[in-house]
């Protein structure tokens, strides 16, 4: 695969049936898509108004301006329950119009609560809408954001953990093609590719590990929770994002040596704008979460939007504070947003402007200057597993 610039591809297609040939993770360093440039993305959470009969087609011109503008992806932020506003509930239905409305932009999921699906249908859906889009898809799997009402799906199962890995193994074994048990039905269409292309968006360590030896890739959340949602635990949540990365990379070198590739992101939010314009638009949450005892409400705005790791000002001063994040060197992609701003299509557009034109470039410069250095840190110690390794056998699927 000719590699360039930050680009959009992440399969070549020009080689017969794309959905059949390795991609992303399951190719090794000097032939992947990942790791070579910084990618830039913007996340939408379906958040800029409630009604629903407009919302969608607003998110796909959104896409189609971020497609415009240069951006690698756009990530669809999945929730049930329209859960913090959010209003994409299925990306099965919001995927496929966003395929035909672009044609290069990457259409990435943040995340899918697989564990709410049925992983077999899931995969049928995702082969087909990848197949749609030429391959692009980037999916992004999680539990889901908790909430006491996911009972009322028949593949809930309390045993989240549990549950979440034999699904994403299944969802795995679908995307290959697997054949039926006691059966002649195989899954179609199969897309072994799109197995090269997922992500586990998770913040537990058990998770991160199963990813780096299943060969998938980690996607890391924006905010801390705990201690660490507040103004000196920013940088404790900092800490553990790079220490998780290099725990990720070390693990996954250990399994897979050469032979595949990792694949990283960070979310974060960078909001160009003051202090006043920030605060106002973002006024619906900061009172949610003081409703819920999740911030503060003695804090000063400055102090809740510290603590919430939401970073706003100047293209100057994002820079800087997106710089200071040691993460940053070890993510194949940083996934930017505005949220928990409440903005319209054009508002976001704006603003997703002044970051791909003015802070995306100065990102993408240091991210070159220190990722070698960042690397070595992660590796250190780890000369003796640049060897190739064998894949790990599979845990047993039964359907």
């Amino acid at each position: 695969m000719a590699l360039s610039p930050h680009s959009y591809n992440l399969i070549d297609k020009d080689e017969g049936s794309f959905l059949a040939r390795p991609s992303g993770t399951q190719l090794p360093p000097d032939t992947s898509p990942f790791g070579h440039e910084l990618r830039i993305g913007l996340i939408t959470h379906f958040d800029q108004h409630d009604d629903p009969t407009t919302l969608y087609a607003d998110n796909v011109r959104l896409a189609q301006g971020l497609e415009e503008l240069g951006y690698d992806s756009i990530w669809i932020a999945v929730r049930h329950f329209h859960a913090g506003w959010a209003g994409a509930p299925s990306v099965y239905s919001v995927l496929p119009a966003f395929a035909q409305a672009t044609s290069k932009l990457t259409l990435a999921t943040a995340v899918v609560p697989i564990n709410a699906d049925d992983p077999v249908r899931a995969a049928e859906d995702l082969a087909t809408i990848d197949a749609l889009s030429g391959g692009r898809l980037l999916i992004g799997l999680g539990k889901g954001v908790p909430s006491d009402s996911y009972k009322v799906f028949t593949s809930w199962r309390e045993d989240r953990e549990a549950v979440y890995l034999r699904d994403v193994e299944k969802l795995h074994w679908a995307l290959a093609g697997g054949t039926v048990q006691g059966g002649t039905g195989h899954l179609w269409p199969a897309d072994p590719s799109l197995s090269g292309r997922i992500l586990h968006g998770t913040s537990t360590i058990a998770n991160v590990i199963e990813a780096a030896e299943r060969g998938d890739g980690v996607l890391l959340e924006r905010f801390g929770g705990g201690d660490e949602r507040s103004v000196q635990g920013r940088e404790r949540f900092r800490q553990r994002q790079v220490e998780t990365l290099r725990l990720y990379l070390r693990r996954y070198r250990e399994r897979w040596g050469q032979s595949r590739t990792p694949l990283t992101a960070i979310s974060r939010t960078a909001f160009p704008g003051t202090l006043e314009e920030a605060a106002k638009a973002t006024e619906h949450w900061n009172r949610a979460d003081i409703d819920l005892g999740r911030l503060d409400g003695n804090l000063t705005q400055e102090e809740k939007f510290l603590a919430d790791n939401f970073a706003w000002g100047t293209p100057g001063q994002l820079v800087d504070d997106l710089l200071a994040d040691p993460s940053l060197y070890l993510s194949d992609e940083v996934v930017l947003g505005l949220h928990p701003a409440r903005l319209t299509v054009e508002e976001t557009l704006a603003k997703a402007e002044i970051l791909i034109q003015q802070v995306a470039p100065r990102l993408r410069s240091a991210w070159h200057e220190r990722r070698p250095a960042a690397l070595a840190q992660a590796y250190a110690g780890s000369e003796d597993l640049l060897t190739d390794k064998p894949r790990r056998d599979p845990v047993p699927v039964s359907v």
